[in-house]
């Protein structure tokens, strides 16, 4: 589900507290063999980042059983088993939700409801008007034969700590891609490593508006290695405007880097100014590319763009 984030209490402590039947005054004093007291132990959870995605896979396998059994189950239970507060359970949800959709399945998230049985207000993958549908595609849906699309993070792991790596090394980049094994996660790992790359600017104009800057490949998913999925080497940051064009071949690079306006792909299009301004301007220029010489468009990749191009 995607959700609203809302203001945190102001004492994140006291709450979790209270669950541990700790509320007579006493609790702040009461310690384990570490030595640490209930306060002390809080403290370090509270501090700790959450990583929503390793509890979106303890969740996930929870879901589908409930979906085998054509069952729905209550954000309080969820939460329960997932061991947290039912309130930021929405966080979990939304990665799900937006994984479903991205992955064009039905909506799991659909299955966990309030007392009333329905999905809460931030539920947006299926119209709610027509729910007995949505949960009649979920209960039909062999979930068991799809992987855990969060398997990735069982060990801790998020997709900025997967994108970084690549970045570091990116002669492990199969490795990583093996360990994701989701083209919708993978595509985030990609732009996540592109952005760094490129220093979070659009390489054609310039853009650093990050909500604007998208992953293109070079050369296609579809034809990729699957290190060539996620290695920036095959990709280039560019604005939305300019990934479009760039993926229907009226931009391209050429393997000095310099950016190439291919007017022949619009035959018959009469260019105004703003095209000639956003478009036609930039044919000879050279993109800005990464600083690191390992993360530039290998000539393999612009080769084989080239060739396609031609066809």
């Amino acid at each position: 589900m995607r959700h609203r984030e809302t203001t945190a209490p102001s004492n994140p402590i006291l709450p979790v507290a209270e669950q541990l039947g700790h509320g007579n005054g006493d609790w702040p004093h009461l310690s384990d063999s570490s030595g640490r007291t209930v306060v002390q132990h809080l403290m370090v959870a509270v501090n700790q980042p959450v990583n929503q995605y390793e509890r979106a896979c303890r969740a996930w396998p929870i879901l589908t059983a409930r979906a085998a059994t054509g069952k729905t189950i209550t954000y309080g239970d969820l939460a329960m088993q997932l061991g947290m507060h039912p309130r930021p359970i929405r966080f979990v949800l939304g990665k799900i939700q937006e994984r479903c959709l991205d992955d064009k399945k039905p909506p799991l998230t659909i299955l966990v409801v309030n007392q009333s049985g329905r999905p809460g207000t931030g539920f947006i993958a299926w119209d709610v008007e027509n729910l007995p549908e949505g949960f009649k595609k979920v209960f039909a849906y062999p979930w068991a034969d799809d992987p855990n699309p969060f398997a990735f993070a069982g060990d801790g792991s998020t997709p900025e700590a997967l994108a970084a790596h690549i970045v570091r090394r990116p002669q492990e980049a199969s490795a990583v891609y093996g360990r994701i094994q989701n083209r919708g996660v993978a595509q985030i790992v990609f732009r996540l490593a592109l952005l760094t790359a490129y220093g979070q600017r659009c390489t054609f104009c310039g853009l650093s508006i990050e909500s604007a800057l998208e992953a293109a490949h070079i050369i296609p998913w579809s034809q990729a290695s699957h290190a060539d999925r996620v290695l920036p080497s095959n990709g280039l940051l560019l604005c939305a405007t300019h990934h479009a064009l760039f993926d229907s071949g009226i931009l391209t690079i050429r393997r000095d880097h310099k950016i190439e306006c291919r007017k022949q792909a619009l035959p018959g299009h009469r260019w105004n100014q703003a095209d000639r301004q956003a478009v036609v301007a930039l044919h000879g220029q050279t993109m800005s590319p990464p600083t690191d010489q390992r993360h530039r468009p290998s000539d393999a990749a612009i080769a084989h763009r080239a060739k396609r191009l031609r066809r």
